[in-house]
């Protein structure tokens, strides 16, 4: 069988540290514990590639019987030269994440989200793809109001989400910047394909889109999966599902639903990294359809109806949440948030984010980054993601690499304190 070990790592697109980079693996019978080096292939991830740091994905494979793979230990190396050209290794041990082993027809991989608080949209998704027989959909979180991060966790024990630590990178006064505010939406990318990448082996399906789209099979199908299900029979060389969001009669910039096996990694809303012979199909309204919940505008209240729209059982969705509501606590049912102050705040900063990447000067950073948003500070229980790190400095030149050893939530008041330097 051939054995597949995939690394994500953010670096600096022009930097020579990752010039070489290969994965190893050392047998722990083989007394000697020398390294074996396995075939190794490099990609970076495009993206608008206005940001310092940018996404790669580092895919190495070697032919073996399936029970030797437990008996390894793998690495990560590093062969960098120094300013006369001699290169020396540094290995990097790193402890894999197995795949998700159960058979899913469709997962959706949901973008991270910063200060949540719209329990509304939460509880308008999670009923919804419950009705639709998604089978999963994950949940990377920044920061939450912590009533609403209890409400997620009462979801995931009936099953239908799985709720994750998002990222928080180190950064200390020394560092030419901050990795946070120099990836891409503060590592949308990275964590969409940490999500892809663990259900990509058994899952049939992966939608990769945001809480506030709304991801709706037509009045032709009964649930989600047999919308893929059936555009496949029609479009089988597809390699993703593309979907215009509508909102306001216009649609905006499109998602992707993907079939895992048939790409290797993509932008948020498209994709150069297809298997050969594969290519994107766009789908019309007689498959389904993406609403954009958080439509800003002004709209009339027949917005969202339309002929091809699926009726769906809203009498059910009331009936199951009623059941989730009764096993919250009086306190965590009156902490739910009634007021948007994060949102409003964030999502004016989100406007001023792209005015400020066409306006600001040449000489500064172009990145697209919330590590510019100033949130209000506010008197309330936050649930925070706190990462940890292990630094090794390279054995040739005396560069820093950071090795992600886990990521946990910890509360804190308010999520105002969730882009202060550590």
């Amino acid at each position: 069988m051939t054995f597949v070990l995939v690394v994500l790592f953010i670096s600096h697109k022009n930097h020579w540290i990752h010039n070489g980079i290969f994965c190893s693996q050392q047998n722990l019978i083989n007394k000697t514990k020398q390294n074996i080096k396995l075939i190794s292939k490099k990609e970076l991830i495009s993206s608008l590639g206005i940001c310092a740091m940018d996404l790669y994905v580092l895919t190495c494979n070697k032919n073996m019987k399936k029970q030797q793979k437990n008996n390894n230990k793998y690495f990560v190396g590093l062969n960098e030269p120094n300013w006369l050209g001699w290169r020396k290794h540094t290995n990097i041990e790193i402890n894999p994440l197995k795949t998700d082993k159960q058979q899913r027809s469709l997962v959706l991989c949901i973008s991270r989200v910063f200060a949540f608080e719209r329990w509304q949209l939460l509880i308008t998704a999670l009923e919804m793809y419950r009705l639709l027989n998604v089978n999963l959909v994950v949940a990377h979180i920044q920061s939450a109001i912590t009533s609403v991060y209890n409400l997620l966790k009462l979801y995931e024990r009936e099953g239908i989400l799985s709720v994750r630590p998002g990222i928080r990178f180190p950064h200390s006064k020394n560092m030419q910047w901050d990795p946070n505010a120099e990836t891409e939406f503060n590592g949308q990318i990275l964590l969409a394909h940490e999500c892809f990448y663990e259900f990509r082996e058994n899952t049939e399906f992966i939608g990769l889109i945001d809480w506030d789209d709304l991801l709706l099979p037509s009045k032709n199908f009964v649930d989600l999966p047999s919308v893929f299900k059936e555009a496949l029979i029609k479009y089988p060389n597809t390699a993703y599902f593309l979907k215009g969001i509508m909102m306001s009669h216009i649609y905006n910039d499109e998602k992707m639903v993907v079939r895992p096996k048939k790409l290797r990694g993509f932008w948020m809303h498209h994709s150069h990294f297809l298997e050969k012979g594969f290519k994107p199909q766009q789908l019309l309204t007689n498959y389904s359809i993406l609403l954009h919940l958080a439509n800003e505008d002004r709209v009339k209240e027949n917005e969202f109806i339309y002929p091809f729209l699926k009726n769906f059982n809203i009498s059910e969705m009331e009936r199951h949440f009623n059941f989730i509501l009764s096993q919250i606590t009086t306190k965590n049912l009156n902490g739910l948030p009634r007021n948007l102050t994060y949102f409003n705040s964030i999502s004016e900063c989100h406007r001023l984010i792209f005015a400020y990447y066409k306006s600001i000067n040449p000489t500064q950073s172009h990145c697209l980054s919330y590590s510019l948003c100033e949130l209000p500070k506010i008197k309330q229980s936050c649930t925070v993601v706190k990462s940890f790190f292990e630094r090794k400095k390279t054995k040739n030149t005396g560069n820093f690499v950071y090795i992600r050893i886990n990521s946990e939530f910890e509360e804190r008041e308010g999520c105002a304190s969730e882009y202060r330097r550590i």
